[in-house]
């Protein structure tokens, strides 16, 4: 794979500070070192961006999006009762404060400096990190955000006109990938390396994803958009070029998975594994259990619906994270109590993949009638999504033919379209384990899963999107109490 491994998270931090902290070159006016500028060059900055920004959408924002769907649950959001306090580090250190304002810097100054490299590679995964912004919170704030202390207060800006400005970054993005660069990323760009190309086909591959979330509400535009961008071919056509990123061995800087850090590392479990994934995975005899999960105690699956209240000390009882996609321990039957020396937490977070754009496309034939077969694409994406976990995992997963054929039959069997896109969307959703958003995202456009249990207690409704988080509408006098309501639909969501 072109992925690089996860580093330099802690050592780059400072690039992040020189940028927010020390950006005004005429502080104080004095003592000027030409050996500590005050401004981070480019290639300093972008590790220190991807890293920060990932870490934000991979850790406790995923953690609330995968128990809103069950991948597995975790205890701060299992009741529906959350404000946002559990991820006020995610939206304002390490996204807004973090790396989206370290992309903007990469922007700004790579336009400046002829380094259009680096600049349209910054637009594509700002474009990224809006377009997961917009699908989990709705309205934010973007067309006025991140310009620092010339406006402290950004108004929120309406979710489908974010999305307008997503595409008109992304075209941007690409065309700067076309020019010349004074300098080229390498080893300094931890997705793809450098790889321009391969930025190219992440970038027009976030467009069909993010036309097909809005099928339902403009469905001509959406299925002129995708034939289009299916046509023109410069999607992401094979694992090496998925937008995912690989995550390290070491403790010192940390740069293990979040979920091997809160469940292997931390002694004690963050999460527990879901009985409806369990149930899913075991009613349809699927090989990757093993990968997903891991049995503590007698080797039984031990998990939570949600709203549960933990027992004290069942730490080592529960079911935990398997070797995919957190870098855990595989269920080879030893069941021991996992330990931070069980595994290696060299996870992956998967942002956008090959898997993830067959299922999408199969969906879209099938819904659209855009290009493609959608049986054969769904064929495809099951295939794919058996293959990312043993080339991981580095353990072949057997049966995975007979799955294939046993699926695809049932899909065969079915009469209507609907039928069709239950199991599409059920075969996608087991392959988005490791990325809940995706799946938070699709329960809300499509309906399915449609038979998740149902929590023991609530605090509130379901959330139809994040409420954002009380410290930004405190601190943004352009934020109303609105932004709490999680009743209020995502601009796509007309299910």
């Amino acid at each position: 794979m072109k992925n690089h491994i996860y580093k330099w998270l802690i050592a780059l931090i400072p690039a992040v500070f020189l940028t927010t902290s020390c950006s005004n070159s005429d502080f104080l006016g004095i003592n000027t070192d030409p050996n500590f500028p005050a401004e981070a060059s480019e290639n300093l900055l972008l590790p220190a961006a991807q890293a920060n920004a990932i870490l934000g959408i991979s850790s406790m924002l995923e953690r609330g999006a995968a128990t809103m769907v069950q991948h597995y649950i975790n205890g701060r959001f299992d009741d529906y009762g959350f404000d946002g306090s559990t991820y006020n580090n995610a939206w304002g250190f390490h996204l807004y404060g973090g790396g989206l304002i370290d992309f903007q810097t990469i922007i700004e100054q790579g336009e400046a400096n002829g380094n259009f490299n680096y600049a349209g590679a910054a637009k594509l995964q700002k474009a990224y990190i809006f377009s997961i912004l917009v699908d989990l919170f709705g309205d934010v704030p973007f067309s006025e955000a991140l310009q620092g202390e010339i406006n402290f207060d950004p108004k929120i800006d309406n979710g489908e006109d974010i999305y307008t400005g997503i595409f008109t970054l992304i075209d941007e993005g690409l065309a700067d990938l076309e020019k010349e660069s004074v300098l080229s990323m390498g080893n300094d760009d931890l997705i793809y390396g450098g790889d321009l190309e391969a930025w190219k086909r992440m970038g027009n591959s976030l467009k069909l994803k993010m036309y097909n979330q809005m099928r339902l509400v403009d469905p001509s535009m959406a299925t002129t958009q995708i034939n289009q961008l299916i046509a023109a071919g410069n999607l992401i056509d094979a694992p090496a070029d998925n937008f995912t990123l690989r995550y390290g061995t070491s403790n010192t800087p940390e740069n293990r998975h979040p979920n091997y850090q809160a469940d292997y590392a931390a002694g004690g479990l963050e999460n527990s594994m879901s009985t409806y994934m369990n149930s899913v995975l075991t009613g349809n005899n699927d090989p990757r259990l093993t990968y997903y999960f891991y049995n503590q105690e007698a080797c039984t699956f031990s998990g939570r619906i949600g709203g549960e209240t933990s027992s004290a000390g069942d730490d080592e009882a529960r079911t935990t994270f398997g070797i995919y996609p957190i870098g855990g321990k595989y269920e080879d039957g030893s069941c021991e109590a996992v330990s931070s020396t069980s595994g290696a937490g060299n996870g992956i977070f998967p942002m956008i993949t090959y898997t993830m754009l067959k299922f999408i496309e199969a969906e879209a034939a099938l819904t659209l009638g855009t290009t493609g077969n959608p049986a054969e694409l769904l064929e495809m994406a099951i295939t794919s999504a058996m293959n990312d976990v043993s080339s991981f995992s580095g353990i072949p997963i057997e049966g995975v033919e007979e799955y294939i054929e046993a699926r695809m039959e049932v899909y065969n069997e079915v009469t209507t379209d609907e039928e069709r896109l239950e199991i599409i969307m059920m075969e996608k959703y087991v392959a988005m384990f490791g990325n809940g958003i995706e799946s938070y995202t699709d329960f809300r456009r499509t309906g399915y899963p449609d038979n998740l249990n149902t929590p023991l207690s609530t605090s509130g409704p379901f959330p139809l999107r994040f409420p954002i988080p009380p410290t930004e509408t405190t601190a943004n006098a352009n934020i109303s109490t609105d932004a709490q309501d999680v009743t209020i639909p995502v601009f796509w969501d007309v299910n």
